[in-house]
Order: structure tokens, then C-alpha cells, then sequence
């Protein structure tokens, strides 16, 4: 069974996993776009 809250340390761990993420559907967007 899954907690809804995460521990802080798991979270601050995906963060820049998110992040990396993010940033490339970003620029996929912008490349797309133009």
C-alpha cells in the first residue's frame, strides 16, 4: 500500500529527474514549434 506523502529525501531525489523531464518536452515543444 502506497502513503500519499513521500518522505522529503525521496522527493528532493526526483526532483531533478523532473526537472530533466521537463526541460526536454520543453525544448521538444520549442523545436516542434519553430
Amino acid at each position: 500500500m502506497e502513503r500519499l506523502d513521500d518522505p522529503p529525501d525521496v522527493v528532493i531525489r526526483r526532483l531533478p529527474l523532473y526537472a530533466r523531464s521537463l526541460r526536454y518536452l520543453l525544448e521538444e515543444g520549442i523545436h516542434s514549434v519553430s
